[in-house]
């Protein structure tokens, strides 16, 4: 998942799944939902869809 690799390197913080939200050639894929507000310590932390 590089896009969740690249917000997790800028500080956004994982806040949920959305199973089979997303649509794809293949079927329905699970997605992931992050964010970020002005206040947020942008250090790096784990996110569980990336261990």
């Amino acid at each position: 998942m590089p896009s969740a690799r690249t917000a997790r390197a800028l500080g956004f913080r994982y806040e949920g799944l959305q199973r089979q939200a997303l649509t794809s050639p293949r079927g329905r894929d699970d997605g992931w939902v992050a964010g970020l507000l002005p206040t947020d310590d942008r250090t790096p932390v784990e996110w569980s869809v990336l261990a």
